[in-house]
């Protein structure tokens, strides 16, 4: 993320590891005249009814057989496909306003694989009814070896003793994973492995070069975050198909999960085109925050700006990723289904990514209900959540479908209506949401266009403006008003990014991350007074700030 990316630390959710979030009390329910599709290889189960009973499912059978209490709420769904509600397995949740994206897309939980403060804080609001949105899984701070001071959301690791005590400071966060990125040494990798095996913690993300597959296994790697890392790092973008097997056997046999992220390559792709017009206006992009949207183009896309090469090459390894992931799925490796949507350069769509994913994993060979399965039971699987499928006891995560998708699997993007943990959200309650959303990024949009244009004084002027004209409604989204300043600082524009997040501190006072960012950046700067002064102030909103106190640590 060049200058910030931030970084989770404060424990406390059980959506930190892989634990159950509590049942909501969303009372009684049920769905009539309705065919429960089921991913495990179950088939169709049709002329069903399903009973919803506070945020669970109690019963499930012919409807026939089906006795409804007098109060209970029905849907009749007119002979409508009820499935599972879908896991994204690799998501950065950025921006709270990407639960929408989400949700009208049936996904309704995801993993995301670099946890921060503001991803936790949605979380919460999720769980506690706040926001609508997807239940939140999180892995910890990546284990990276080099980071800015303000990048929160990495670890840096550079020695055995680092690795160890990186691994036990996310486990003093609440995590019940960690993810590793990027060289880290073999000896460091090791540390790492093995304090994390005395501590309880699972280890997903990169394969280290410095180690390769076999290392990976042998350390005891829980899952790998994308099916390229077997293309860069053990393959070296060259696939052997004689090699393809014994390496899928290989992973099989040490029972390692693989986050698939096929979309990923494809996305470079389109990115690279000379023309990114139609990219940037296709359906969804509404839902996208104005900062990414700003990001994203062609004149601040990072991949464009790093020179990354013909998109045409993007597309021969996208191809090469589904031959392994065919031979991974062939080998009994258990797949799960991740879009890595969200981040700041792949202009990936949270949600919609999540079933461009499940159409290229059945181009890639699979069956319908095999690529659904990695997006439903596998994961829940992998989480160890009882969720994923539609059977007595499991969360009501589920969603209704105008047609089949074990028959194509472009009938999941036909989405009727969601359940989420058991409250229902037929086609209005989602259009409503999105309109809202739409609302929301309107209002930001205005927000930072003042601030792109006219600096900190514009945004000033913007932000009284709309305060005067409905000050019921919020200026802004806080995290894209926060992610505008990043952008100003990374043109060069320091004072009006500082100014930018004094506006955001004086419309959220008890939110720690307008302070953590200006400390970030007046320390980079020189400005040690003042650095100090708003890391002290971080401390006081957020006592656990674990890089707030090792940035103010290291301060002369």
């Amino acid at each position: 993320m060049n200058i910030w990316t931030f970084g989770l630390v404060v424990a406390g959710a059980a959506s930190l590891g892989a634990g159950e979030p509590p049942a909501r009390d969303a009372g009684s329910f049920a769905f009539t005249n309705v065919h429960v599709v089921h991913t495990d290889g179950r088939g169709v189960a049709r002329d069903q009814a399903v009973h919803i009973e506070n945020g669970r499912i109690e019963w499930v059978g012919p409807a026939a057989d089906s006795e409804l209490p007098g109060a209970i709420r029905t849907v009749d769904a007119g002979g409508a496909y009820l499935m599972p509600g879908l896991f994204d397995m690799h998501v950065h949740l950025i921006v709270p306003t990407d639960s929408t994206g989400y949700i009208t897309h049936g996904v309704t939980s995801v993993f995301d694989l670099a946890g921060t403060p503001f991803i936790h804080e949605t979380a919460q609001r999720i769980e506690a009814g706040d926001l609508v949105g997807p239940t939140v899984y999180e892995t910890g701070p990546q284990l990276k070896t080099e980071a800015l001071p303000v990048e929160e959301s990495a670890i840096v690791t550079l020695t055995p003793e680092e690795g160890a005590e990186a691994v036990r400071a996310s486990k003093r966060m609440g995590y019940g994973f960690i993810k590793v990125w990027g060289p880290i040494s073999p000896e460091v990798f090791d540390a790492v492995m093995r304090t994390a095996r005395e501590e309880g913690v699972r280890v997903t993300g990169h394969i280290p070069r410095t180690v390769g597959l076999e290392g990976a296994i042998d350390g005891g790697m829980d899952s790998f975050g994308h099916v390229e890392e077997l293309l860069n790092k053990h393959f070296r973008r060259s696939v052997d198909e004689d090699a393809l097997e014994p390496a899928a056997r290989m992973i099989a046999e040490a029972d390692i999960s693989v986050i698939t992220t096929l979309v990923t390559y494809p996305n470079i792709a389109s990115v690279l085109e000379p023309d990114m017009d139609g990219l940037m206006q296709r359906p969804g992009m509404e839902l996208v925050d104005p900062v990414r949207r700003i990001l994203w183009s062609p004149d601040h896309n990072d991949y464009r700006k790093r020179g990354m090469g013909a998109p045409e090459r993007h597309r021969d390894w996208g191809r090469d990723k589904q031959r392994i992931a065919a031979s991974l799925h062939r080998a009994g490796v258990r797949l799960l289904a991740g879009s890595d949507a969200g981040g700041f350069e792949l202009t990936l769509l949270p949600g919609e990514s999540l079933h461009d994913e499940l159409a290229l994993l059945v181009e890639s060979g699979l069956t319908p209900q095999e690529a659904l399965h990695a997006a439903t039971g596998a994961p829940a699987s992998y989480l160890g959540v009882r969720a994923g499928s539609i059977d007595i006891g499991m969360r009501a995560d589920i969603v209704l479908l105008d047609a089949n998708p074990l028959e194509d699997i472009e009938n999941v993007r036909r989405v009727r209506g969601v359940m989420l943990r058991g409250e229902w959200f037929d086609s209005e309650a989602l259009d409503r949401l999105h309109d809202e959303t739409v609302a929301l990024h309107a209002r930001t949009g205005a927000f930072v266009q003042a601030a792109m244009s006219g600096g900190a004084a514009g945004a000033m002027e913007q932000y009284e403006r709309a305060k005067r004209d409905d000050p019921d409604q919020p200026v802004f989204e806080r995290t894209s008003a926060a992610l505008a300043a990043y952008v100003l600082a990374m043109g060069g524009r320091g004072e009006d990014a500082f100014g930018v997040l004094e506006i955001v501190a004086r419309e959220h006072p008890g939110w720690y991350l307008p302070r953590f960012l200006q400390g970030g950046l007046l320390a980079m700067g020189g400005e040690l007074d003042g650095a100090r002064a708003s890391l002290e102030a971080t401390l006081e909103i957020m006592p656990g700030n674990y890089h707030a106190r090792v940035l103010l640590e290291r301060l002369p």
